[in-house]
């Protein structure tokens, strides 16, 4: 039985190698190093204490196991995504990011948290899976 499995996890193996697959590539497999890894939806986006989250068809954060950061966004209504990236670590539930565009980025409990002052108006953006 033993000398089965382990036949059917080499082929299994094999033929995700023949096909090109590669698991360090693929957003579909969790990530056990890194698991805060991956796409966030956002679910509030407040401006000056102004919620303006309608004011977007699509707005979604995603963190990759390479240490790249990318902000997608669109508005309502436009045909165009806007794309940011940045580089950040991830070290004590925060993510440090490279150039310090945001002043703060936590993660708690699954959840992207994102603190940002426009010239003193405070912007806070929520992102879940």
């Amino acid at each position: 039985m033993k000398n089965k499995f382990t036949i059917l996890v080499f082929i299994f193996i094999l033929l995700m190698q023949l096909c090109g697959c590669k698991f360090e590539e693929s957003d579909n497999l969790y990530n056990f190093e890194k698991p805060y890894t991956g796409i966030y939806q956002c679910e509030s986006f407040i401006v000056g204490g102004e919620e303006l989250l309608n004011n977007y068809s699509s707005y979604t954060i995603e963190l990759k196991a390479d240490g790249e950061m990318a902000i997608k966004f669109k508005r309502v209504g436009s045909n165009i995504y806007n794309t940011q990236i940045a580089v950040y670590k991830f070290s004590n539930n925060k993510i440090i990011l490279e150039d310090e565009e945001y002043k703060t980025v936590l993660y708690e409990k699954g959840k992207v948290i994102l603190f940002y002052d426009i010239n003193g108006i405070p912007l806070i953006a929520k992102f879940s899976r």
